[in-house]
């Protein structure tokens, strides 16, 4: 039987008691139960408006991306000031 095999550029890191693959160069935040609710809700708020509109998977998942990135600019804009 053949072995599964991690991409190279993920390394696992020790995260809350648990291995857990990181993307190379990605930044990783510490955020709190609530905040990490706040943002499942909104990416499934945003995920079911695509659906419900008519939206592939791919469009969804874009803006769903496209909404964490904003949201995050503007909490680094907000901490800089």
């Amino acid at each position: 039987m053949a072995r599964i095999v991690p991409p190279a550029h993920l390394l696992p890191s020790k995260v809350g008691g648990r291995f857990r693959m990181t993307p190379r160069d990605m930044d990783r935040a510490d955020i709190t139960g609530d905040q990490a609710e706040a943002a499942q809700r909104i990416g499934l708020s945003i995920f079911t408006d695509m659906s419900n509109n008519g939206f592939s998977l791919r469009e969804a998942l874009a803006a769903i991306y496209i909404s964490g990135l904003s949201h995050a600019v503007s909490v680094m804009t907000e901490r800089d000031h």
